[in-house]
């Protein structure tokens, strides 16, 4: 499990919220900050779920 620090919880935080779904999201997090995320990490920061 990936150590998820302040940057990249922002990042993920306005990436879901915006227009990515939290599986989608995974492959832009190794694109970018070249770090393994899972989609139950994504899923912790999605604003647009209760």
């Amino acid at each position: 499990m990936a150590h998820i620090t302040k940057k990249l919880k922002l990042f993920l935080v306005r990436i879901l919220s915006e227009f990515e779904t939290p599986i989608l999201t995974p492959n832009l997090v190794k694109d970018i900050f070249n770090i393994v995320v899972s989609i139950q990490q994504c899923e912790a920061y999605n604003s647009t779920k209760e």
